[in-house]
C-alpha cells in the first residue's frame, strides 16, 4: 500500500458473547468493529451497558465503523438503533 492511504488499514476488533475476542489495538486513523454476539436477552442481544462499554473503547479512534452480526430474529437492527441512540445523547 503506497501513497495518501499508506497506514489506513484497520485491526478489525471482534466480540462474542460481550467478550474482546481480537486484541484492542489502534493500527489506523479510523476503526472496524464487529460485533458478533451479545448476552443481553433475547440473545444474541446487546445490552445498554455492553454498548456504553464499547463506545468508550472506540473513543480510542477518530472515526468508528460498527457492523453486527445478522441473524433472523433482527436483534442487529434493533442494536444498531440502541447504539445510535446512545451516540446521539
Amino acid at each position: 500500500m503506497a501513497g495518501a492511504d499508506a497506514g489506513r488499514v484497520p485491526l478489525c476488533w471482534a466480540d462474542r458473547l460481550g467478550r474482546p475476542v481480537t486484541p484492542l489495538g489502534v493500527t489506523a486513523d479510523f476503526g472496524y468493529l464487529r460485533l458478533h454476539e451479545g448476552r443481553a436477552k433475547p440473545r444474541p442481544r446487546y445490552g445498554r451497558t455492553a454498548l456504553k462499554t464499547w463506545l468508550r473503547r472506540l473513543d480510542a479512534v477518530p472515526e468508528g465503523f460498527v457492523f453486527f452480526n445478522h441473524d433472523p430474529g433482527g436483534a442487529a437492527v434493533t442494536d444498531a438503533d440502541a447504539l445510535r441512540a446512545l451516540v446521539d445523547h
